[in-house]
């Protein structure tokens, strides 16, 4: 075919414009929505492309696991696997993730970190490997949600160009999982580190014995695990409504981890830079204890394993040398397994009842000078706390082992309120600091008649949020003792992972920015913008979380009209009354309503971009009606 002078000029245009319109890429980035809030950020220009060619270059084989967790979770959304590779050269090297380590200690701290993102490369430094690892959990953050969903095949990614210098507050960033109330296989530990792991906590608090289940296997105290592991199920009855086990009833519900599953759940936690704190719970709340080996109790009765609720009868015999000689041989066998240098001795809630009962109890009292029963509890704790220290490592325990005096080296985990924990600090003990008014993740998330059969009572997540550790009154010593903060899950009306799930998130993000995040750089409006969009990355997860900070609430004013609003605030609310379901067409609230007769209905919710968000509030009768009662089911 001839070609005239036309297509000459034609042509060349024609190839101009095809590999131009290759060339363009639909670049997607993150927004900037970190959690925890970095102690500083700056945005960049330009985005950073991880592809195929991206390599993770790393100055020490101490950040070598670090770099392939992080390497495993790219490659789970995408056609390649960023490679790699140990270098002594710590230099900017374009293309690539670079990780190093650097002697900076003083301005990093064991946990701190800078990121810097470049349209050239990510450089990531720290002064040791836990810093590095925290910053390859914010860099995860600056992938678009997408990077989470599993199954997808993203041949790159981008990053928006930032620079980030960043260090925790407070050293002890934990969460309590109950596993004696409920057990939960290993897979579901896993997961649980790696929800802390995602939001730079680093304690992992195992409740692992209770009146409910003894969780640990001791090889020289077989039926701890042979009985103490298993109770008769009950689980479709309410915790609280729960008849105890009778005699010729099988206990079939149950379990309990081996040394070696434990080892690989320590092992597991320990490559994401989180302890993991066992818990033995004695004197009290030992009912597994003791019907697995009565002539630990006072009175050698006949005991079951709890199938719910709270036993009197549950406390193991302080005036017995068989207690003590139990509790060594059982912490010898078991502090191996676990390196962490604290040990939590429980010590809360103990009932005295059987003490008072006991006459080798009262014997002991007499006999040591004691005041009374609680002063016996101390006596117990101390005795205990010198078999742990000398084992090498450290006692922590409820406020609780406050009663009688406090052994001389514990630590403090104070729950009812901070009482407890301010008073100990002034006694001159370290101190973690969960509040059950703060710090409880088992409590309902909103107004209970909105809320699943998870629970009692209420934490809101803007309450979490506000949370302070330090009292304003602490002198700088005082406040060093206060070591951090810990959210804790109890496990009564928990049966499975979606259970777990849905009571940690999201407040599980506040307290994380809680323990991370000094105050004054805490603010609600702020955290909000930021936590939804992590709420997209949990549902890319496949988290199922509570949506309660959307439900509308329902007041009344002094004048008695109807006061509608939701917890996150800033949404519009639509409303109909005796109607159906609200719409975006339905009537918007924009001031109190008056209802002169309470046997009409209101029904509310709280809308986004057009879509409902949020449960539907239906007030009838003049309070809000129970969307999970039976008569609704």
């Amino acid at each position: 075919m001839k070609l005239s002078i036309k297509h000459f000029f034609v042509l060349p245009a024609l190839i101009i414009l095809m590999f131009s319109s290759c060339s363009e890429k639909n670049i997607k980035t993150a927004e900037i929505d970190i959690i925890p809030k970095p102690v500083s950020l700056q945005k960049g220009e330009g985005v950073f492309e991880i592809d195929e060619d991206t390599k993770i270059l790393i100055t020490g084989p101490s950040l070598r696991k670090g770099a392939e967790i992080f390497s495993g979770i790219v490659s789970a959304s995408s056609t390649f696997k960023p490679e790699i590779k140990l270098t002594e050269d710590g230099s900017a090297k374009s293309g690539n993730i670079i990780i190093s380590l650097s002697g900076l200690s003083e301005k990093y701290g064991n946990e701190g970190y800078s990121l810097d993102v470049t349209p050239d490369n990510i450089t990531i430094e720290a002064a040791a490997p836990a810093g590095a690892f925290y910053g390859l959990q914010t860099l995860r953050q600056l992938f678009p949600p997408e990077l989470e969903k599993k199954g997808g095949k993203t041949e790159e990614w981008y990053v928006p160009a930032v620079k980030i210098f960043d260090k925790p507050e407070f050293k002890w960033r934990g969460q309590l999982l109950d596993v004696s109330r409920h057990f939960f296989p290993v897979e579901v530990l896993k997961m649980e580190i790696d929800h802390l792991s995602r939001y730079k906590m680093n304690v992992f608090h195992l409740h692992l014995t209770d009146d409910q289940g003894w969780r640990i296997e001791v090889k020289s105290y077989p039926k701890l695990t042979e009985i103490g592991a298993w109770r008769v199920d009950y689980n479709d009855l309410p915790w609280w409504k729960r008849p105890p086990q009778k005699p010729g009833e099988k206990a079939t519900y149950g379990g309990y981890y081996t040394q070696d599953q434990i080892r690989e759940i320590v092992q597991y936690a320990a490559d994401r830079f989180i302890n993991i704190l066992p818990e033995i719970d004695v004197p009290g709340h030992s009912q597994a204890i003791i019907a697995s080996y009565p002539e630990l109790s006072c009175d050698e009765g006949k005991y079951f394993v709890a199938t719910g609720g709270v036993f009197k009868d549950n406390t193991i015999c302080p005036a017995k040398d068989v207690t003590y000689e139990f509790l060594r041989k059982v912490f010898e066998e078991i502090f191996p397994l676990f390196p962490f240098q604290y040990f939590h001795i429980g010590g809360d809630e103990c009932n005295k009842l059987q003490w008072e009962k006991s006459p080798a109890c009262q014997q002991l009292i007499r006999k040591e000078g004691l005041k009374d029963e609680k002063g016996l509890q101390s006596y117990f704790i101390t005795k205990v706390e010198k078999i742990i220290n000398g084992l090498g490592k450290k006692m922590i325990g409820w406020d609780e082992i406050l009663q009688g005096g406090l052994a001389p080296n514990a630590t403090v985990m104070s729950w009812r309120g901070e009482k407890g924990g301010i008073k100990s600090v002034k006694m001159e003990h370290d101190v973690v600091m969960t509040p059950n008014n703060f710090c409880y993740l088992d409590l309902k998330q909103g107004d209970p008649a909105l809320e699943p059969p998870y629970g009692y009572s209420k934490l809101w997540i803007s309450k979490a949020y506000s949370y302070e550790l330090i009292p304003k009154s602490f002198n700088r010593e005082e406040s060093d003792r206060i070591l951090g903060v810990q959210g804790n899950l109890w496990s009564e009306s928990l049966q499975n992972e979606r259970d777990i799930n849905y009571m940690l998130f999201p407040r599980l993000l506040a307290i994380a920015e809680v323990g991370w995040t000094p105050k004054k750089n805490r603010h609600w409006d702020d955290f909000v913008k930021r936590l939804e969009y992590n709420l997209i990355r949990l549902k890319n997860l496949g988290i199922v979380y509570a949506p309660s900070m959307y439900n509308v609430n329902v007041t009344k004013d002094k004048s008695g009209k109807i006061i509608l609003s939701t917890e996150r605030g800033g949404l519009p609310i639509h409303y109909t009354i005796n109607g159906p379901e609200p719409s975006v067409r339905s009537e918007l609230y924009s001031e109190p309503i008056f209802i002169s007769d309470t046997t009409k209905a209101l029904k509310a919710a709280a809308f986004h971009d057009g879509k409902r968000i949020g449960r539907i509030t239906t007030y009838v009768n003049g309070k809000i009606k129970d969307l999970y009662s039976d008569k609704d089911k």
